[in-house]
């Protein structure tokens, strides 16, 4: 796996050396003993990303703990940290990003906004966005420190 993941680095660095790289596993309690096996064997990672769905990572306080754990670990200073999928606890979510200690979090990818599942509701019916959805990104953007856009 070493092999590989350095091999998939060095390619996208040939294209463009700037490129921030990012691991993302959906297994937050193992990602700490994952990633140092990563990192301690010579992989360069900038960021490191966890799913973070209620119903199989427990949502925000499941990550929490998971991330918590891996800022505790100083081989990890200098990664930053996302959550790349997610569904529901939009509002949640994002405020633990923003609440990391230290401030290594990101920011949060809400999964397929378009298509409800097993993984939680869409933000759109057809192809018309659900308000209340929006609106509550909208609502958090000063808790955020974030402007209107």
């Amino acid at each position: 796996m070493i092999r590989y993941l350095n091999a998939g680095i060095q390619g996208v660095h040939a294209a463009d050396p700037t490129i921030r790289i990012a691991l993302h596993t959906e297994r937050p309690s193992s990602a700490a003993s994952w990633l140092r096996y990563v990192v301690d064997n010579g992989v360069a990672v900038d960021v490191f990303g966890l799913s973070c769905y209620e119903a199989w990572q427990g949502g925000a306080q499941g990550c929490r703990q998971a991330f918590n754990a891996l800022i505790a670990d100083s081989r990890f200073d200098d990664i930053d940290f996302i959550v790349p999928e997610y569904n529901p606890g939009r509002t949640e979510m994002s405020l633990m990003m923003r609440d990391l200690a230290d401030g290594p979090g990101l920011g949060t990818f809400f999964w397929e906004p378009t298509g409800g599942g097993e993984w939680g509701p869409a933000m759109f019916t057809g192809m018309t966005a659900n308000g209340s959805d929006f609106q509550e990104f909208d609502d958090m953007l000063p808790e955020l420190g974030l402007e209107p856009y």
